[in-house]
């Protein structure tokens, strides 16, 4: 009897054969494919890391334009409510004084007319505005770059309040009708004078050195 198995043989195209289809890719074209694959797998990788990068950047540069912002907007509250209030106090009105010379003409004047009156005067409604600005500088967060400026800025205000603690006790010493004697104040007014200008130097330069910062 002839066996049944004589007439199989090892085909290379059928369903059953363990080679690969007719004309599909050779082993180079597979190996080329998947490196082509990795390929661009690690440019996306590279991309989405500068993406990133950039991001980082730019969120650090906009936080830190943010910072400069709010200390602008902080210490220019704190000086409208602070110096700009009491000055107005303490002049009874809106009055323009560009140098020390003027500043002092404008305090004696009002000291000449009203002494002790105006002594209590500035001291018990005008003073206390000067004297909150100090605790306000102080709970200000300024820029790294800007922190000495504005320690500087709270000492020209120590400076101004301390000068007009002792000229308003001078002018409460005022009598009847005891004139006001410039050589007597002339220590507490320069102190004032001095801590007027280094107030306003130090202002004007901090907000100088924010608009720089933010562009304008």
């Amino acid at each position: 009897m002839t066996d049944p198995n004589d007439d199989m043989q090892l085909g290379t195209g059928g369903a059953g054969s363990l080679g690969g289809p007719a004309g599909g890719p050779s082993f180079e074209e597979e190996e080329k494919a998947m490196k082509s694959g990795r390929g661009r797998m690690m440019a996306m990788m590279v991309i989405g890391v500068l993406l990133a990068i950039g991001a980082f950047i730019f969120a650090i540069s906009g936080g830190e334009d943010e910072t400069y912002a709010t200390f602008g907007r902080n210490i220019n509250r704190s000086d409208a409510q602070g110096f700009k209030a009491f000055w107005g106090c303490a002049f009874q009105g809106n009055v323009e004084v560009s140098n020390n010379q003027e500043l002092t003409q404008a305090m004696e004047q009002r000291a000449s007319r009203g002494r002790a009156r105006y002594g209590t005067l500035v001291r018990e409604t005008c003073l206390p505005k000067l004297s909150d600005l100090e605790p306000q500088l102080g709970a200000l967060i300024p820029p790294e770059d800007m922190r000495e400026q504005l320690t500087e800025l709270r000492g020209a205000v120590t400076e101004m309040r301390s000068g007009f603690s002792d000229w308003t006790g001078y002018l409460e010493t005022l009598e009847g009708d005891e004139a006001y004697d410039p050589a007597t104040a002339h220590d507490s007014v320069q102190k004032i004078a001095h801590g007027w200008f280094q107030y306003r130097r130090i202002h004007g330069a901090l907000n100088h050195a924010l608009r720089e910062k933010l562009g304008h």
